[in-house]
């Protein structure tokens, strides 16, 4: 019996499973892009909520960065808060500021700002939303592999 137990716990540990997703909220005007962001930032990280406005994202965001307690937003409550915040290239630095302001004195998140400086047109929104999805989790991966994932902070991307 020991044995075939020893053998089961090394089998286990020689397997590699994937890690899961980590939790990351995305802050974008569009659903459209929102939901190509969400695809890009797959299979490393989860999308667990969009927030469609910086108004909106004052008082959801601090409701996700809370850790237990009681909030007005009952329906955040339980879930694991996120490792990032991504905020789209529809928001102004200043949107993003209001945003972390709301969030002073929560447990620190990671905030990744897309830059609005691409060369030429706009690629259709599917295509543009996947690339940020992309770069972001490229990104977000670099912090992680550095340790700096869980440290906070603000990133222009």
């Amino acid at each position: 019996m020991q044995s075939r137990l020893l053998h089961s716990i090394r089998s286990a540990s020689s397997t590699s499973t994937p890690r899961d997703p980590l939790p990351i909220l995305v802050c974008g005007r569009s659903p459209r892009v929102a939901s190509a962001v969400s695809a890009g930032l797959r299979p490393d990280y989860d999308v667990i909520h969009s927030v469609s406005s910086p108004q909106a994202g004052a008082l959801d965001i601090p409701a996700f960065l809370r850790r237990g307690g009681n909030t007005t937003a009952s329906a955040f409550t339980g879930l694991t808060p996120p490792v990032a915040i991504l905020v789209g290239g529809g928001y102004t630095v200043h949107d993003m500021e209001i945003m972390r302001e709301a969030c002073r004195g929560r447990d620190p998140v990671v905030w990744l700002k897309v830059k609005k400086d691409m060369p030429g047109p706009l690629p259709p929104l599917e295509v543009y939303g996947a690339e940020v999805g992309r770069m972001a989790r490229d990104y977000l991966n670099g912090l992680r592999d550095r340790g700096e994932l869980w440290g906070g902070g603000g990133y222009h991307i």
